[in-house]
């Protein structure tokens, strides 16, 4: 909604006010749909067609004490997701299957850009029954205070010296706005990292069951930590094989397991201040 008010000097200014939610609201996105539509009925004729333009319209509301979801179509997304802040408590959740899909089933699939970025973004968003893979890029890109929730998530192959999850100066964690953690996830892909944190970015993974399908290879590390960042991996259960090394933890970061083995084929390694425990 605009209004226009004249001022004096007969020049009009834009006042943007945003809708102010008085409920919760889900946007429908599909592939018959249209980002003309209102995004409000899952139908050719309400939903859109774009998952980017189903962000777009949530963003710019007021959600006030209230949530959004963002419900899409079983299908293959090949444009990257573009994470952006919000006004209200939340969250925004872009939500695919109820479960961990199958794989290539709710696929944001992407050739250059990363499969999800958000950048600097101030409110929590929560992915969930989505897979990720990319072949010229990262899975899911978190930097500078970002926090994002992760729920029953595939993790594909990403390019060869790309990032599953990278958390810089940022939050990424299957702790969800409600308080639960169980959660189901599966990688089926190779990649250099499954995490790779820095500038002091916090990971949280706890009470998860972890899948690996296909003997997936992290040519890095499973999980890497610089730069003051840390991780807790608690309580998780990981089932399947991967090579590649399990850790790395440097710069006075750290990695919480209480004693549990992480993927991979070859022992961990910490350095300069790093604490693996």
């Amino acid at each position: 909604m605009r209004v226009y008010v004249r001022n004096l000097g007969g020049t009009p200014i834009i006042i943007d006010i945003r809708e102010e939610l008085t409920a919760n609201r889900t946007y429908y996105v599909r592939t018959d749909g249209s980002d003309a539509n209102t995004g409000l009925v899952n139908d050719a004729g309400g939903a859109f067609l774009t998952i980017q333009k189903a962000i777009d319209v949530a963003v710019a509301l007021d959600l006030s004490i209230y949530a959004v979801t963002i419900q899409i179509q079983n299908a293959t997304w090949t444009v990257g997701l573009i994470l952006k802040s919000y006004v209200g408590v939340g969250p925004i959740t872009i939500l695919g299957d109820s479960a961990v899909p199958a794989a290539g089933n709710y696929l944001i699939s992407t050739t250059a850009a990363n499969a999800v970025s958000s950048n600097g973004v101030l409110g929590v968003w929560v992915l969930s029954g989505l897979e990720l893979r990319s072949s010229g890029g990262s899975g899911l890109v978190a930097t500078v205070g970002s926090h994002v929730s992760i729920k029953n998530m595939r993790f594909g192959a990403t390019a060869v010296a790309a990032i599953q999850i990278q958390g810089a100066g940022s939050i990424v964690t299957n702790l969800q706005p409600d308080g639960s953690s169980a959660a189901a996830f599966a990688i089926s892909g190779n990649m250099a990292y499954f995490w790779n944190l820095d500038q002091m970015a916090e990971a949280n993974m706890v009470l998860a069951t972890v899948t690996l399908t296909g003997t997936p290879a992290f040519s890095s590390a499973f999980i890497d930590a610089g730069q003051g960042s840390g991780a807790y991996l608690v309580s998780n259960t990981y089932n399947g094989a991967a090579t590649g090394k399990r850790y790395n933890v440097t710069f006075n970061s750290w990695v919480q397991t209480f004693g549990a083995t992480l993927p991979g084929n070859v022992a961990g390694t910490t350095a300069t201040g790093g604490l693996f425990a």
